[in-house]
């Protein structure tokens, strides 16, 4: 998957946010428990946001922070 332009490894199973950590990233807030609202993404352009924590990722997926849009 490709985050905010940067490549980011994705195995199987895990979420956005899993991926994210992993690689080294994060979303600017992040609670771990899926509660908040605060990790919300974009997938794929499409114009409801997502919760990363929740999220399954997937190699082809173009996900951007809200930040940056």
């Amino acid at each position: 998957m490709r985050y905010n332009g940067v490549e980011v490894s994705v195995r199987e199973g895990e979420t956005i946010a899993a991926a994210l950590f992993r690689a080294g990233l994060r979303p600017p807030y992040f609670c771990g428990i899926g509660v908040c609202f605060a990790c919300l993404v974009t997938v794929n352009g499409h114009p409801a946001p997502r919760r990363a924590c929740l999220d399954s990722a997937r190699p082809d997926d173009e996900v951007t922070s809200l930040e940056t849009l």
